[in-house]
């Protein structure tokens, strides 16, 4: 230090700790403090403890630091940072809310995030003249985040350009449909065998001919919905006028719901499978209807193909489906006659409601326009995922040479292009850090893959990522949208994604992130649906209509606080599921299973987080006990001896946090939140997957 002065970097380190002065601070916490870059937050540490500013000790094998007041000099800095105005006389200042919001989780491959920011910043522009530059995709817990007003300027912008260019809405579906088409035919390999003789140079070029397209068509999947969005505003605002000259101005939510309820469905693949059925029903198991099930089969089995980790639907996949329906009661005839007359009633209902309260021609070009947008939905996700399982044998040989085959899914598509072009290498160390975990990050249209699990903790902290406020457990009770009305009580089971269609029996209730085409087989045996995403016009909403099935959507967390086997209430009417818990009896050896997390063997005393208040109790001796783990721990994460948590899931931030730190802990306990007593001695056994509460 020179004449009072510290380097930027050591001064917002200091000002840190002169803001609570007893508090001893672990390097990841000040990350997220300063948010300065993990390297020179490491580096001011070490030159401050070489100055006697800092000292640090070994706590649960990490070092903290904390303020050396044998430091004469200390207080000379304090002043000098008060009259900076760093200090603002010492006074503590809270952590600013996170600027980033949560849209979606959704499993995805490294290469297709990629992508995404790279849209946002270049093909955005081009359409609606905006670009987004901030974006952030985890691909260990899958959360796909933006800053919150980022997504307030796209949408503001998108409303600019559909308000001054009448022809934009109608070029921009027709070009998805073109779009779409130019995509599947530069994915599609005509010859596999000719990509191996192909040298880097011709192989670069068929490369590029496909990504240029695949980013083309990726803009559909980043603002349409907010077009959706504008024209159900637009048409609500319309309609009341209508109906206020009318005097009708109780019925808007009803005739807002018809006008705005999807009508054109996709039906066709479930008819094809009713019609295999009926052939089996008819002339049994013959050479010939084993035929129209690979038939079937080759037609649809790239479905799952939203991540090009998938694996294709296998042919049993839809001989068990088709065997089922063929085994039904159900006159299956009649089915197929009942699907297609509805999708035509839908059309007709609606041109009578649009007739009935006399709407004008504008108005009746808006509903049509909304519902062209809605039946893309399921289009571009279709195109995405077939493209994505055409153009496999590309990249898998791409990969090949690489050296990283096995890993392909974790290859983006420009360090494909800089390996063909340049022949640049990815190092085998980073490829095995990305199979712990990665994220991409998009700072001012910046782009860059973040590889390994504790890289991904530093850059969350670094721009707080994700810190929401504490829910505490309170009743279990789990609330929605209604999209298809009734009341059913069932066993849930959570299914992620086709790998887990399997565990769906007879009378079970199906919760999942959201539902795709390739969940229709599972609706013959659930009585009900409910999932995070999705709104009334989303995939869920639609098909559990037509299949009759009480569904609650929308719920943001289902699949993280139930957990598999758990008895509810799905009641579709008021939108509200109600988990029934278990009783608890506590004696002298009260054991609590839980599932393991990370392993270990630790005792320790019972801190409860049911709020932001709570983590300031935590001390060294600590086991804290959670119905869920978010960012926003993190602070007592550093310090604690363990951690039970009464979700489970390998996605979730506990999974993440516990294994990145190596912290004890276990998952999925249900009832540790509610059982557990704050001071409870205790000992967690994270390996065997149990909590023994000491009398």
């Amino acid at each position: 230090m020179r004449n009072g002065f510290l380097p930027p970097v050591q001064e917002k380190v200091l000002t840190v700790f002169l803001r609570d002065k007893d508090k001893q601070w672990f390097v990841n916490e000040l990350i997220r403090k300063t948010k300065e870059y993990p390297n020179a937050i490491h580096y001011a540490l070490v030159a401050l403890e070489k100055n006697n500013y800092l000292k640090s000790k070994i706590i649960n094998n990490r070092r903290f630091y904390s303020l050396n007041y044998d430091n004469s000099l200390l207080m000379n800095i304090e002043d000098i940072l008060v009259k900076k105005g760093f200090l603002k006389d010492s006074t503590k200042v809270e952590e600013l809310a996170s600027p980033w919001t949560k849209l979606l989780n959704r499993e995805a491959s490294l290469a297709f995030q990629f992508e995404v920011p790279l849209v946002n910043r270049d093909i955005l522009p081009k359409i609606i003249h905006h670009s987004i530059g901030n974006f952030w995709y985890n691909g260990i817990t899958y959360g796909v985040y933006y800053k919150k007003n980022d997504l307030k300027l796209l949408a503001a912008a998108v409303e600019k350009k559909v308000r001054s260019d009448k022809y934009f809405v109608k070029q921009n579906i027709k070009g998805c449909y073109v779009l779409g088409k130019k995509l599947l035919k530069d994915s599609q390999i005509d010859n596999h065998q000719n990509l191996a003789k192909m040298n880097n140079k011709n192989l670069l070029i068929f490369f590029t001919r496909f990504r240029r397209s695949y980013q083309t068509f990726m803009q559909y999947l980043m603002y349409p919905h907010l077009i959706e969005r504008y024209f159900v505003e637009v048409i609500k605002k319309d309609l009341l006028l209508i109906l206020q000259k009318q005097h009708k101005e109780t019925e808007l939510a009803e005739i807002l719901s018809r006008l705005t309820h999807p009508v054109y469905h996709e039906i066709e693949e479930q008819i094809e499978m009713l019609e295999v059925a009926r052939e089996i029903q008819i002339h049994g198991d013959t050479p010939q209807t084993k035929e129209l099930i690979k038939a079937l089969h080759h037609k649809y089995l790239w479905q799952p193909f939203f991540t090009v980790n998938a694996k294709p639907l296998s042919f049993d996949y839809y001989k068990d489906a088709i065997d089922v329906l063929a085994k039904s009661k159900i006159p299956l005839q009649d089915e197929i006659k009942k699907i297609k007359k509805e999708q035509d009633k839908r059309k007709v209902e609606l041109k009578k409601t649009l007739k009935k309260i006399n709407t004008s021609l504008h108005l009746n070009n808006f509903v049509e326009i909304l519902q062209s947008y809605m039946y893309l939905r399921t289009y571009r996700k279709n195109i995405i995922s077939k493209a994505h399982f055409l153009h496999l044998p590309l990249i898998k040989e791409i990969t090949r040479r690489m050296n990283v085959e096995d890993s392909f899914g974790l290859i983006s598509y420009q360090e494909m292009a800089d390996y063909l072009a340049k022949g640049k290498q990815l190092p085998k160390r980073i490829v095995n850090k990305r199979k712990e975990g990665w994220a991409i990050i998009a700072e001012s249209g910046f782009v860059e893959v973040i590889s390994g699990k504790g890289e991904v903790l530093e850059v969350m902290e670094r721009f707080q990522i994700g810190m929401l406020p504490i829910i505490p457990p309170a009743n279990r009770i789990i609330r929605g949208m209604p999209a298809c009305q009734g009341n059913v009580i069932g066993t849930i089971r959570i299914v992620k994604d086709k790998s887990e269609f399997a565990k769906i029996k007879q009378g079970d209730i199906l919760v999942t992130h959201m539902t795709t085409p390739d969940f229709v087989p599972l609706l013959n045996k659930v009585i009900g649906i409910i999932t995070d995403e999705g709104g009334v016009t989303c995939h869920a909403a639609i098909i559990s209509r037509e299949y009759g099935l009480p569904c609650i959507v929308g719920t943001g967390n289902a699949t993280k606080i139930m957990q598999d086997g758990d008895q509810v209430e799905l009641n579709a009417y008021t939108g509200v599921i109600k988990i029934y818990e278990h009783e608890v009896k506590t004696g002298e050896n009260t054991l609590i299973k839980g599932k393991t997390l990370y392993k270990g063997k630790v005792s320790g005393s019972v801190v409860k987080i049911e709020s932001d208040k709570d983590l300031k109790k935590v001390t060294l001796d600590s086991i804290i006990v959670s119905n869920s783990i978010t960012p926003q721990f993190l602070s007592a994460l550093y310090k604690v001896k363990g951690c039970i948590v009464d979700e489970y899931s390998l996605t979730s931030h506990a999974y993440l946090y516990t294994n990145t730190l190596r912290i004890p802990a276990i998952g999925g306990t249900k009832i540790a939140s509610k059982v557990l007593k704050n001071g409870d001695n205790i000992l967690l056994d994270a390996t065997s997957g149990s909590v023994e509460i000491k009398k």
